[in-house]
């Protein structure tokens, strides 16, 4: 483009309205993403709402029966457990991913497979640490969502804990 083009009367008629449409055009995709955006925030918004109400009665609900707080506590700890076990899993997974990644980095074919196959392997192996991610991040809020429970059962706190006597002076 050169200075000749912004004075020809070709170049101003192309340009201008395209530029018009442009603008029009993003104006209503703008306006049409922040109405998506706001509506699917909005029910999440709502969706934390009822959880938060739902966590604080079963938290007051634990807080009067021991044997419902104990079963909560032992979800927790499970699924804790869980999702360590699939993040060290995970961690595993993805150091065989690397080596194998190495393997293939020294030698291009590092087995009698076709390559197709090593890419295969490589693939697989890549979702199943995927997997073990999201199953340990799944177990992981899980577990958050019980201890929030929890501790709202210590705040309403009703029956009877073992607490430690403290002897009273005289």
């Amino acid at each position: 483009m050169t200075i000749y083009d912004l004075v020809s009367l070709r170049w101003w008629l192309v340009a201008v309205p395209a530029l018009i449409v442009w603008a029009v055009l993003s104006d209503l995709i703008k306006k049409g993403l922040y109405a998506g955006l706001s509506k699917v925030s909005g029910s999440v918004r709502e969706r934390t709402k009822r959880s938060r109400a739902a966590a604080e009665r079963t938290g007051m609900r634990a807080s009067k029966d021991s044997e419902l707080y104990a079963r909560i506590w032992r979800d927790e700890q499970r699924d804790r457990q869980a999702a360590i076990f699939n993040a060290i899993a995970a961690a595993i997974s993805l150091g065989s991913l690397g080596l194998l990644n190495s393997l293939m980095a020294l030698d291009p074919t590092p087995w009698p497979l076709p390559v197709r196959r090593e890419l295969l392997a490589l693939t697989f192996v890549y979702l199943c640490t995927l997997a073990l991610v999201g199953r340990a991040t799944y177990y992981w809020g899980k577990a958050q969502g019980r201890t929030y429970i929890l501790r709202i059962a210590d705040r309403y706190a009703v029956y009877a804990r073992a607490e430690p006597k403290v002897p009273q002076e005289q």
